[in-house]
């Protein structure tokens, strides 16, 4: 019965055996492939960060005090003085005016500190300065001095004929320490005090420099 089909039979049964030897291979082959590592994807929401919005605040504007011109002025002359200052070369010893002669540097300062009786002005001619007023007389050997009553010294103390008697009488003395031509010069001239604010000098013979002296 089977003979005739013999052939159809023995190809079904080499088809079979070739169909499980693939299977079973290719089970082999899965089994020899590496795993590869399930690769794992997570998706995080991004929130943009808020820009802040700079707020405007209101500020209270400054208020400065005017200042008058009159209170520049008024500050300005409390707190300054008039200051001279001169450039001179060498030491100060005595600042006193009958010592002038001997330092250069005292007898500049002392021309600013102190003043004489008479002075001289840019044109030669003898002008008051403490002696208000004066009178010569006739023979040009005797001077009336009229002084100032409205001079102070550096100490508050009024200025007066006793002054200039008491300053002549120094440069006379034998033992004055200043300059000995000057001592000479006024052993010659008598001083005499005729009131507070009057005196009176007496030469031994007329002397047109004399207001210079």
């Amino acid at each position: 019965m089977f003979r005739g089909f013999r052939w159809q039979l023995l190809a079904f049964i080499i088809a079979a055996a070739a169909f499980a030897l693939s299977f079973v291979l290719r089970s082999n082959d899965d089994e020899r492939l590496p795993q590869l590592p399930t690769l794992t994807v997570t998706t995080q929401a991004v929130v943009p960060t808020p820009t802040p919005i700079p707020v405007q605040q209101e500020t209270t504007p400054l208020t400065i005090p005017a200042t008058s011109a009159a209170q520049v002025v008024a500050s300005s002359t409390q707190n300054t003085a008039p200051i001279f200052r001169e450039a001179l070369i060498g030491s100060v010893r005595r600042l006193n005016p009958l010592f002038a002669d001997l330092n250069p540097v005292d007898r500049d300062i002392t021309s600013l500190i102190f003043e004489g009786l008479v002075r001289i002005n840019e044109f030669g001619e003898p002008v008051p300065a403490l002696a208000r007023e004066w009178t010569i007389s006739p023979d040009g050997r005797e001077y009336v001095m009229v002084l100032r009553d409205d001079v102070l010294w550096h100490d508050g103390i009024p200025f007066s004929a006793a002054d200039v008697t008491y300053t002549m009488a120094m440069l006379r003395s034998q033992d004055f320490p200043g300059s000995a031509e000057l001592a000479a010069f006024w052993r010659t001239v008598e001083t005499e005090q005729l009131g507070d604010h009057l005196i009176r000098f007496r030469l031994t013979q007329p002397l047109a420099s004399f207001l210079d002296a």
